[in-house]
This record gives structure tokens, C-alpha cells and sequence, in this order.
């Protein structure tokens, strides 16, 4: 699989599969760390991303576990309430995430 797409499981419908395919990933990755570099002290959580990249919830969510175990981002261990009240991981880019964004935004 090419790193710059998106991921299905096998047992997924091929409809879905199709979409993994075409999924931009580097583009969501560089989304993702945009907006995460935007808050370098406070850090973020998905929904706070989701709400600035103004990209769909399932387009960027799918990211984070990803990104993390690149070393992209990281789980701060604070927490914050989302809005329908649930407790939401608070996510802040790394030293590699800033590395990799301005990378990416220079055409690499």
C-alpha cells in the first residue's frame, strides 16, 4: 500500500476500498499539522481540528492514531470536554510534525 493513501480493511465493501484509494492522505496529514502548529502551547483536540480544517469528520479523524505512531503528533494526557460533553484527547505536534509540515509545504 502506498503511504500517501488512504486505509480500508479487506473485509470492507469495495465501494469503500475505492475510497481508501483516492483518499490524499499526505494532504490530510499536512491539514491535520496546519492547524496543530496554529496552537503550540494548548495543543487541540480531533473535533477542535475537524472544525478548523473544515474537512470532513471521517477525512481527518482517521488520521491521528497514524500520525502518532509516525511521530507526527502527540497525546498530550490532558483531556478536554468536547462539545456533547465527553472527555477528548488534547493532541500537539512534534518537532518531526513541524519538520514533515514544512516539508510538505514545500512541495516535498
Amino acid at each position: 500500500m502506498n503511504e500517501d493513501q488512504g486505509l480500508a480493511r479487506t473485509t470492507d465493501p469495495e465501494t469503500s476500498q475505492a475510497a481508501a484509494r483516492s483518499v490524499g492522505v499526505n494532504r490530510l496529514f499536512l491539514a491535520v499539522l496546519h492547524n496543530l502548529s496554529r496552537a503550540p502551547y494548548y495543543g487541540m483536540t480531533m473535533n477542535q481540528v475537524v472544525a478548523h480544517c473544515k474537512l470532513p469528520n471521517e477525512s481527518i479523524t482517521p488520521r491521528f492514531r497514524p500520525m502518532a505512531k509516525k511521530g507526527l503528533i502527540y497525546d498530550t494526557g490532558e483531556t478536554r470536554r468536547n462539545l456533547s460533553g465527553r472527555s477528548a484527547i488534547v493532541w500537539k505536534i512534534t518537532d518531526i510534525g513541524r519538520a514533515y509540515l514544512l516539508a510538505g509545504d514545500n512541495g516535498a
